[in-house]
């Protein structure tokens, strides 16, 4: 972000070695959807026919509802996978200090290890029986606040959504996180901000 408020967004896709290539970059003032399609809509005329097989972003709808709305289609078959880093950040955020807070460290765990087990399943048809067990058998503890993050679970991570989030819905990909990215932000940080906020407007 720049003193000015605009947020820097970077497009990388991933060579023949499975390193990441920054392709695009965009200013914009908000990650909303209205925000990106001009940005994407940009980007594809210089290249219209651009299909990924997987596109990754954070938790955030935005930009991969922007993204269909420019580049979908009924023939395209690109993948939407979640960055994995974001969704344990996201699940912990809720769980040690968000809305949905569970109380205690010992119930934390309990519920780590079960979202765990949903999160790296590599078949479907096991993590359907997981899914079912867990969404069925592990909130019978009686603390309230379990109950509210069971919803909040719910809400945000149906089973119908499973392949965004889930390991068998990447088995074919290459990444699982952001990681590629990250790296490359802490270039520009320290060699062009110097890790502090851009005076450029």
């Amino acid at each position: 972000m720049t003193c000015y408020k605009y947020l820097l967004c970077a497009l990388m896709v991933l060579d023949e070695a499975s390193g990441g290539q920054p392709v695009a970059e965009f200013s914009t003032e908000s990650e909303s959807e209205n925000d990106l399609i001009p940005l994407f809509q940009a980007l594809k005329v210089r290249r219209p026919s651009l299909e990924p097989k997987y596109f990754m972003s954070d938790c955030a709808s935005s930009f991969w509802n922007a993204w269909q709305k420019v580049f979908g289609g009924t023939d395209k078959r690109t993948k939407r996978i979640t960055c994995a880093w974001h969704i344990w950040r996201a699940l912990n955020g809720q769980m040690q200090n968000g809305a949905y807070k569970i109380g205690t460290t010992e119930l934390r765990r309990v519920v780590r290890k079960c979202l765990a087990t949903l999160m790296y399943e590599g078949d479907e048809a096991e993590f359907k029986r997981n899914y079912e067990n867990i969404v069925n058998n592990l909130w019978i503890t009686g603390e309230e606040n379990v109950k509210k993050f069971h919803e909040y679970f719910l809400r945000y991570y149906p089973a119908s959504t499973a392949h965004d989030w889930t390991r068998f819905g990447r088995l074919y990909s290459d990444i699982t996180t952001n990681m590629h990215l990250e790296p490359y932000h802490r270039v520009l940080k320290q060699r062009f901000l110097n890790r502090k906020l851009s005076q450029s407007p």
